[in-house]
């Protein structure tokens, strides 16, 4: 199992800002920074792209493609501001070209994995646009997959569809109801176990239903934190323990990605965290 971390979250970009930090080969920096932490792959967010561009000019992205001997690089599609289920025709399109042009950007990196969301981090509520007879229900949100489903087959179109990993998410609609799209599709699905978390739902379960699809799996430091105070639970650790022995997913996910603020005490501290969880401290 490879174990990677991300690098270039707009929270990073902005507190760096702040602080008088920000240069042109700031992204490189921070992929220095990791491969000294031995990761095997490095996940760039790309939100960043549309509010500091010069970071993504042609000769930084050159730049990183240069540690492409040492380590593989994913890509994290833009989500803030995107929303590939807009039902405004105009308002999607304009996501799908965000979408394509952090595909373009990062075209010299040879991404192994691009993520997606499918669904914007807010969807109307019970009231708001949708026919009274389908509140409440899972015909509500057809509109919305029908055109995450059109936005995705655009996608596919680009990228290798079992590169394009579609992420579980907390917010738009249960992950069941994306299956149609992704296997209509025939994408992979990337794995995020503190959002499963967050809706009570069990890893192992999750895994045993999609592990065959999933690609890449994503842990955030606040499960890191939870695994070093011993307070995660059988379920996250028996999902790590059968993660450690992936082959027995096949093909199954073979890249586990951590995602932090950017700060790197923190990212030093929960890579060994995760390593020794995983067994490959």
């Amino acid at each position: 199992m490879i174990v990677g971390a991300n690098a270039g979250s707009l929270r990073a970009l902005i507190r760096a800002k702040e602080a008088g930090e920000l240069h042109t080969a700031w992204l490189g920096d921070q992929v220095s920074f990791l491969a000294s932490q031995h990761v095997g792959q490095v996940e760039i967010l790309t939100d960043g792209l549309f509010v500091f561009p010069e970071l993504y000019s042609p000769q930084a992205i050159k730049d990183l493609a240069r540690w492409s001997d040492r380590l593989r690089f994913s890509v994290h599609f833009p989500y803030l501001l995107v929303n590939l289920a807009d039902l405004n025709e105009a308002g999607r399109q304009a996501s799908i070209d965000r979408v394509v042009r952090a595909a373009e950007v990062m075209m010299p990196l040879r991404p192994h994995t691009y993520v997606v969301h499918t669904a914007p981090s807010r969807l109307p509520g019970p009231n708001e646009s949708l026919p009274a007879d389908v509140q409440g229900t899972d015909a509500r949100y057809q509109p919305f997959i029908r055109q995450a489903t059109r936005s995705v087959r655009h996608l596919v179109r680009r990228i290798s569809s079992r590169r394009l990993c579609v992420e579980n998410l907390v917010h738009g609609w249960p992950f069941r109801l994306n299956v149609p799209l992704i296997e209509g599709n025939n994408t992979s699905i990337c794995f995020d176990i503190d959002h499963h978390l967050r809706l009570r739902g069990s890893c192992i379960d999750f895994l045993c239903s999609h592990g065959h699809r999933v690609t890449e799996v994503h842990v955030h430091d606040s499960l890191c934190t939870a695994l070093a105070k011993r307070e995660a639970s059988d379920d996250v650790l028996d999902c790590l323990a059968l993660l450690a022995r992936h082959h027995e997913l096949s093909p199954g996910p073979d890249a586990i990605i951590l995602e932090t603020d950017g700060r790197r005490d923190k990212i030093t501290r929960c890579l060994r965290i995760l390593r020794e969880a995983l067994g490959c401290s």
